[in-house]
Parts: structure tokens; C-alpha cells; sequence
């Protein structure tokens, strides 16, 4: 399996889970919004565009909702529009500060773009937020082992 692919397939895993888990998660009985359900469905098939259309009607019915922001960031991500999605990303994070996943690709995508400072900024940001976030810690670990800070490195690394 190619890297782009398994991108691809992660980040879908992820907006899979965090939809899933607001739902089961939210105490007002949080419901997917049809929108929300068509997008999902259109990511799983690679239509990150239907997609697209999708949420952004979400955000018009719902603007206040962030999973919307965090779809769509998602869905930048991976039409490699990352200014757009860090854009969307950092609503998501303004509406809920423990939208971990949303700190998390943010860091991510300053990983991508040898932005280390700002990857450290965000992956510590996802873990403050989850703690045992794995992606995070991983991610932190790859910096700091890079940097040659091996012990700090190792202790990141044990957490995964």
C-alpha cells in the first residue's frame, strides 16, 4: 500500500471515529446531520469534493457545530489544500478546545511542512487534550529524536 493511500485511509479511519464518537459521546443526543452522513459516505469513496459541498452545507444549517470545521479541514487535508484546512481546522478548535484530533492534523500538517516549532506547538496542544494519543506522541518523538534529544525522544516513544 502506497504512502498517499494510507494517508488517506488513516484520516478516514479518524473522521470515522470522532464522528462516531461525539455521537455516543454527546449528552444532548447529538445526531449526524444528513449532510454530515452523505459527506462520510462520499469521503469513504474518495469524492472528497461531494464531500466538500456537503459539510459546507452542514456549516450553513449549523455553524456553531465544530465537527463540521473538523470534517472540513479533513477533507482539505487530503485535497491537499492545507492552508484551507488549517483554516477550518483552527475553527473547529475555537468552537471545542478538546477537539484533539483537530490539534493533532494541525501539527501534522506543520510536520509536512518541516514547521517543526509549530508541530511541537500543536502535537502538545492534541496532548493536552488527550493525553494518550498515541499519533501525538509519535509525532513528538520523530522531532525530538531528530533534534538528537533522545531521552525526551524515549519518553514519548514509551507511551505509544
Amino acid at each position: 500500500m502506497n504512502i498517499a493511500l494510507t494517508v488517506i485511509v488513516g484520516t478516514l479511519i479518524v473522521l470515522a471515529i470522532y464522528m462516531l464518537a461525539k455521537h455516543a459521546n454527546n449528552s444532548k443526543g447529538y445526531k449526524l446531520s444528513i449532510h454530515q452522513i452523505a459527506a462520510q459516505r462520499y469521503v469513504s469513496q474518495g469524492r472528497f469534493e461531494q464531500a466538500k459541498f456537503e459539510i459546507e452545507q452542514a456549516i450553513e444549517k449549523n455553524p456553531s457545530d465544530s465537527l463540521n470545521y473538523y470534517a472540513l479541514g479533513v477533507i482539505y487535508y487530503n485535497l491537499k489544500e492545507h492552508n484551507k484546512a488549517l483554516k477550518n481546522l483552527k475553527q473547529a478548535v475555537l468552537i471545542d478546545r478538546n477537539n484533539w484530533d483537530a490539534w493533532f492534523l494541525m501539527g501534522r500538517i506543520y510536520y509536512e511542512r518541516y514547521d517543526n516549532e509549530k508541530a511541537i506547538k500543536y502535537f502538545d496542544k492534541a496532548l493536552g487534550a488527550n493525553p494518550s494519543m498515541i499519533k501525538a506522541h509519535f509525532g513528538l518523538a520523530s522531532i525530538l529524536f531528530e533534534r538528537g534529544q533522545i531521552q525526551e525522544a524515549a519518553e514519548h516513544y514509551r507511551k505509544i
